[in-house]
């Protein structure tokens, strides 16, 4: 009896030190899972590259992204977006929908999407694909090129919309990503890499979430097989810098 006793203590001790470590670990590597329903049925080529440039944006200001690719159901995910299951708080959620899908929200033609719900735990986003088609398209005074490609659009909305999520913010800033309605000049900034969190937003972000890795830490499987991942190797992980943000400006 003394012994199970024993063995509870320490199994008790080891938890909490991992607790610990978990909550004490560097910010640096704060890590999120993304994961994306295409309802607009982008080509892959071109979500991939979007999903790249999001996990740039999200490198510079010291967070992490694994990308899952899931099958499009037939409605729009109804994942609780208020994240009351505390075991998937680190595990957020993007439906990328068609012009059709947008039309029924009945919002403004400037918004490119919406992060449902409210407090500090939401986990699903919403992204409007005909937005990402209509920035586009503008061009700069100085030159008539386009200055951000499509997929450059797309990642910096994604990370917007989870940019909302994460900093359990409904308003916006005055700069950077998390802008409102971006004009002419954030498109610039967009398809030269610019289009970034501030350095109080990135801290913020690399807070939030170690906040929601520890949270979950002890109900995921942390070495289960991924079924529905991008091939191996193939994710859209970085490539360092501002490669892709910036190779795709034409």
């Amino acid at each position: 009896m003394r012994r199970s006793h024993t063995g509870k203590l320490t199994l008790g001790l080891i938890l909490a030190g991992a607790v610990n470590l978990a909550a004490s670990s560097s910010e640096a590597s704060a890590r999120i899972t993304v994961n994306v329903k295409d309802y607009a049925n982008v080509d892959a080529k071109t979500l991939f590259q979007a999903g790249q440039v999001a996990t740039e944006v999200y490198e510079e200001a010291g967070v992490k992204i694994d990308w899952i690719n899931l099958p499009k159901t037939p409605t729009p995910s109804s994942v609780d977006a208020t994240g009351s299951d505390q075991s998937s708080l680190s595990a957020l959620h993007i439906n990328i929908l068609s012009d059709e899908m947008t039309k029924q929200f009945g919002m403004a033609k400037n918004v490119m999407g919406f992060a449902p719900g409210e407090g500090p735990d939401r986990r699903l986003v919403y992204v409007f694909y005909s937005s990402a088609r209509r920035l586009a398209q503008k061009r700069t005074p100085s030159n008539p090129v386009q200055s951000a490609a499509i997929p450059q659009i797309l990642g910096e909305m994604m990370a917007h919309e989870l940019g909302h999520v994460l900093l359990n913010l409904a308003s916006h800033s005055e700069s950077g990503v998390m802008k409102g309605v971006w004009d002419l000049r954030d498109m610039w900034n967009a398809g030269f890499g610019d289009l970034l969190f501030t350095s109080q937003q990135a801290a913020a972000l690399r807070k939030e979430a170690a906040r929601r890795t520890s949270a979950a830490a002890y109900a995921r499987l942390q070495d289960g097989a991924c079924l529905n991942c991008w091939p191996a190797g193939q994710s859209p992980a970085s490539t360092r810098g501002k490669s892709m943000r910036r190779a795709l400006r034409r």
